[in-house]
């Protein structure tokens, strides 16, 4: 006769395949005979397979894609070195012709820009190595980030405020990668916060982990860009694109943690927070 078979899930997870056979005397039924064979360990096994499976093949996706990154980056700075060379030599040489020296400026100061994005996607496209981990003081890499940050927008001065433990406490981490990382959040809340808004920058440890948090007084994040609030050239609602944030997340995930963003409850303004794990 023919085996039928059906498949039980019980509440606390067990997976049991039920089998039934019809049992004959002669050419009548008489009866069925039942078997029962627990595939929970075997369901799992398989589970984790695809689930390797999967991570596998992101990781060949995801370094594909690091070297084309690598690769353009590479491939359009060379040109880009020789035209800020030649055009240095050419505004050297028209200095003296006004027009000539403005055209020449500006496209000087657009080359920069592009090299600057190049330098970008390099980053965003290296894998740390191995060791390359050290101690330091999260302390020590916040302060340094936000001297960073106000070098770069000197229109920062007196609007960050850091709040660190009096006792400061080690880490490990890339401490330049973590530096870099902190002073792209620190720059987008300066962006995204009014001319006088202040940003707030706290670290310390809870949990178990060391965390950094970024806080400004802006609208805060807005629903069409939740979801994509990390990936590469996201306009934000200043209408900036960049890959501070991408980068930001890059540097945080090489190092073992986590970066997260969250509107500020009550508003306003949004909170961009960094976790570390403790040595």
């Amino acid at each position: 006769g023919q085996e039928d078979m059906d498949t039980l899930i019980f509440n606390d997870g067990r997976v049991v395949e039920r089998y039934s056979a019809p049992m004959k005397s002669g050419d009548s039924v008489t009866g069925r005979v039942w078997s029962f064979r627990d595939v929970t360990e075997r369901n799992r096994a398989e589970e984790r397979l695809r689930q390797a499976d999967l991570e596998r093949e992101k990781a060949r996706s995801a370094e594909a894609v690091a070297q084309l990154i690598q690769g353009l980056a590479h491939e359009i700075r060379d040109p880009l070195f020789a035209i800020n060379v030649n055009a240095a030599v050419i505004e050297k040489e028209t200095s003296v012709v006004p027009d000539a020296a403005k055209h020449i400026a500006f496209v000087m100061k657009h080359v920069g820009r592009l090299d600057a994005l190049m330098r970008d996607l390099l980053e965003l496209g290296r894998q740390p190595l191995a060791g390359e981990t050290a101690k330091c003081l999260l302390r020590d890499v916040a302060h340094a980030a936000v001297l960073a940050a106000e070098a770069q927008a000197p229109e920062a001065a007196g609007r960050i405020f850091v709040e660190a433990p009096e006792r400061p406490f080690i880490i490990r981490a890339l401490p330049d990668r973590l530096k870099r990382a902190l002073v792209h959040l620190i720059l987008n809340a300066l962006w995204n916060s009014p001319a006088n808004g202040r940003v707030r920058v706290r670290a310390g440890q809870a949990g178990g982990l060391a965390f950094v948090e970024v806080g400004d007084e802006g609208p805060g994040i807005s629903l069409e860009i939740r979801d994509r609030l990390f990936e590469p050239f996201v306009i934000t609602h200043m209408g900036r694109r960049s890959l501070g944030l991408a980068l930001a997340k890059h540097y945080v995930t090489a190092m073992g943690g986590t970066l997260e963003a969250a509107n500020n409850d009550p508003p306003p303004g949004a909170t961009f927070t960094v976790r570390l794990p403790l040595p």
